[in-house]
């Protein structure tokens, strides 16, 4: 992990030092430096195969406040370009696509940087890679570390192809700190559509925010943390994939095909980042790596309106959620809310608590009524998604927990723990240190919260280990659900 930190922190300070600028490799016709700042990519200057239209670059690098623009005809749906001169991709500008509902593929197998300025205006989904190929159908091949060896079709990307170990990270950086809202921040692609970072170590860094003071009736001040995402898909998924051996990944429509790779690479998502898929439908999170960090991040996939909900599905060797990360999957809609799966080779850890002590790592599930809308009140909103947590061992501790709840007549969701070895909870956090008016120990939770006489009843909680512990003021704790524990 160290040293992919170190290689992303190399790869930054030597792209820096690159002039600003695309060049066209020549591989497809066309050569040579376009003019900027705002570039424009017409299709002539690279090479169309029935509706895949195909670039080749030797450099693509976008500061602030420059743009890149890409243009052709209407019967496009995929848009695909590969970067082969050797250097890293330092974008900190504008990507933007006129051709209607085109998906883009970005290709740079030597490291992609999206720096703080970095936005998206594309029509369709995006998906960046350092992968070596990508391979269209079963044949054909758009190649980028041997470019000779392409074979342009007109199949759809079916995989991004990575040839040995060495494989070149990809890392996104926010802005931190800013003094108010702003939506025009972070990677962003329409409702439906799909974001992917694909390649070696992701980092997520630097999440951008800003703070809102609140004085209660006694005087006492507080801070509010309002974070922006990072990454967001309204409505749509996010897939993240990291790798360190050769194989293929493949996306499917409800998975992540990773069974070829037999190495898997670190995915960190750190310092107020926010992956968000909330929208119409809540949405989809995919995440698959050796080891997964959310530090005092989030990911979030709450569902509004009449769709259910997807799902946060994470699948790594180790899963660590600290410093006041959180997993949550709410639904302010009459459609489920997205259900939350962790299933870790070897340990899942939930522990600690932002440093303001306003928020603990934690997962969770529930339903939210909305006030004062006209069309959806307690009776007809959706239940609440699921939480199912699967490694060898299972730790909360610090004040961390998992909970799922419903305020309304609908169903919380049913949480299923199993560990092969050992589940522990144990020790308790600071948020209640000044009011001390509720538990502040690491916590299991499923309860009802609604008053009404049809309040919705709790989710069930199932437990599953060899060895099972709380201690150190750690609880459990039900309202109307059904506790089993094996």
């Amino acid at each position: 992990m160290k040293f992919q930190s170190l290689f992303i922190m190399i790869l930054l300070i030597n792209s820096l030092n690159l002039k600003a600028e695309i060049t066209l490799d020549g591989t497809l016709g066309h050569s040579g430096v376009l003019q900027g700042p705002d570039y424009s990519i017409e299709a002539d200057l690279g090479q169309q195969v029935g509706s895949n239209l195909f670039h080749s670059f030797h450099d693509f690098n976008l500061n602030k406040p420059e743009s890149a623009t890409f243009l052709g005809p209407n019967s496009i749906t995929n848009i695909i370009s590969r970067v082969t001169g050797g250097n890293p991709s330092n974008i900190d500008g504008l990507i933007h696509s006129t051709i209607p509902n085109a998906d883009m593929y970005f290709l740079n197998p030597y490291g992609i940087m999206f720096g703080p300025n970095a936005r998206l205006e594309v029509q369709g989904s995006f998906h960046a890679s350092t992968a070596h190929y990508v391979r269209l159908g079963e044949e054909g091949r758009f190649d980028a570390r041997q470019p000779s060896e392409s074979l342009l079709t007109a199949a759809p990307v079916e995989a991004f192809g990575f040839l040995n170990s060495k494989v070149a990270p990809l890392s996104v950086e926010g802005l931190g700190e800013i003094a108010e809202t702003n939506d025009k921040i972070g990677l962003r692609v329409l409702d439906r559509k799909t974001l992917s970072l694909i390649g070696g170590e992701i980092e997520i860094g630097m999440g951008t925010f800003f703070k809102t003071v609140t004085i209660d009736d006694k005087g006492n001040e507080s801070n509010e943390i309002n974070n922006l995402p990072s990454i967001s898909a309204p409505y749509g998924r996010i897939n993240l994939a990291a790798v360190a051996s050769q194989g293929e990944v493949k996306l499917g429509g409800d998975f992540i095909d990773m069974s070829s790779f037999s190495q898997l690479a670190d995915i960190s998502i750190k310092e107020k980042s926010l992956l968000q898929t909330t929208g119409e439908g809540g949405g989809s999170i995919f995440i698959r790596g050796g080891q997964f960090v959310v530090d005092d991040s989030a990911l979030k996939a709450k569902t509004r309106g009449s769709q259910d909900g997807g799902k946060i599905s994470l699948r790594a060797d180790k899963v660590s959620l600290l410093k006041g990360a959180i997993i949550n999957s709410f639904t302010e809609g009459i459609g489920k809310g997205s259900d939350i799966n962790v299933w870790a080779t070897d340990s899942i850890i939930i522990t600690g608590e932002n440093a303001e002590h306003t928020q603990e790592s934690s997962i969770v599930s529930g339903l939210a009524s909305l006030i004062g809308s006209p069309e959806q009140t307690d009776e007809n909103l959706g239940d609440a998604g699921d939480i199912y947590l699967k490694a060898k061992n299972i730790v909360i501790k610090d004040g961390g927990g998992i909970t799922t709840s419903t305020d309304t007549s609908s169903r919380g969701g049913s949480l299923t723990i199993k560990a092969d070895e050992t589940f522990s909870v144990s020790g308790d956090g600071k948020r209640w240190e000044k009011k001390r008016n509720s538990w502040d120990g690491s916590y299991i939770a499923s309860s009802t919260y609604s008053k009404k006489e049809n309040a919705g009843d709790a989710g069930e909680i199932s437990i599953d280990a060899k060895n099972i512990s709380f201690l150190d003021g750690s609880y459990i704790y039900s309202v109307k659900a059904k506790v089993k524990v094996e």
